[in-house]
């Protein structure tokens, strides 16, 4: 059995809100989570207790095509400062195991971008100065075809075998 998880932000004006989700595919169950002080009405779902903290609302056999009509009212508590990542425990709901358990998806590389960002631009800068400063012997003859045999990788107005004077 293979699960979804899709987490929506919503305008909240007036602390409520209104979604309607079309079904593009049929569903096994669909299940909602919400904190305690929200108010949840969705025709079809039926409160199936708690889990981490949050209300839970199931629906089974959502078949493709149903609109699914989402009201909520209210207001929930602000996330804490640890996450409480560390309870991730599965609770039965409607008397049932649930599964895998609800786990706090980390946020994504924006706290990282500008680290990131300054690093590729460093390597780059740095790639540019080592072609910039590389010998001139370091460079390959090009063959037939590429402007003509070059027999030397030499700098041109030296003559070949003359060695460098010391500096």
């Amino acid at each position: 059995m293979s699960g979804v998880r899709i987490s929506y932000q919503l305008p909240y004006t007036a602390n409520s809100a209104t979604v309607h989700l079309p079904s593009q595919y049929s569903m096994e169950r669909v299940v909602l989570l919400a904190p305690p002080a929200v108010r949840v009405s969705a025709p079809g779902f039926q409160p199936s207790g708690s889990e981490q903290g949050m209300s839970v609302y199931s629906r089974d056999s959502v078949t493709a095509g149903t609109i699914i009509d989402v009201s909520l009212a209210g207001t929930g508590p602000a996330p804490s400062a640890n996450g409480d990542q560390g309870q991730e425990q599965a609770a039965p709901v409607n008397g049932r195991d649930s599964g895998a358990p609800v786990a706090a998806v980390p946020p994504r590389l924006d706290t990282l971008k500008w680290v990131l960002l300054g690093g590729f631009a460093a390597m780059f800068l740095l790639g540019g100065f080592y072609l910039w400063r590389r010998p001139a012997g370091a460079v390959a003859a090009a063959g037939p075809g590429f402007g003509g045999d070059i027999a030397t990788t030499e700098r041109p107005g030296r003559a070949p075998g003359a060695s460098r004077r010391p500096r």
